[in-house]
């Protein structure tokens, strides 16, 4: 699922909120916090970009009943 959140869209309409070339390195549930680590290209966002992301991935995950918090 974040592979597919982080890809650019084939639409070229549309655009991710992640830079391009940006990959997810980790991911962990720690009870009910889910981790991610994301590659260099993260970090290089802006504040406004990463609650975009932040946002993207919360409403993503949200179907999980057993993910209550996430840690980008």
């Amino acid at each position: 699922i974040l592979t597919r959140l982080t890809n650019q869209p084939e639409k070229a309409e549309l655009r991710s909120v992640f830079p391009e070339n940006t990959e997810v390195r980790s991911v962990y549930l720690n009870n009910t916090t889910l981790r991610i680590n994301f590659s260099a290209e993260y970090n290089k966002m802006s504040e406004y970009e990463k609650s975009l992301a932040k946002y993207c991935i919360a409403k993503t995950f949200s179907v999980f009943d057993s993910i209550s918090e996430i840690s980008p």
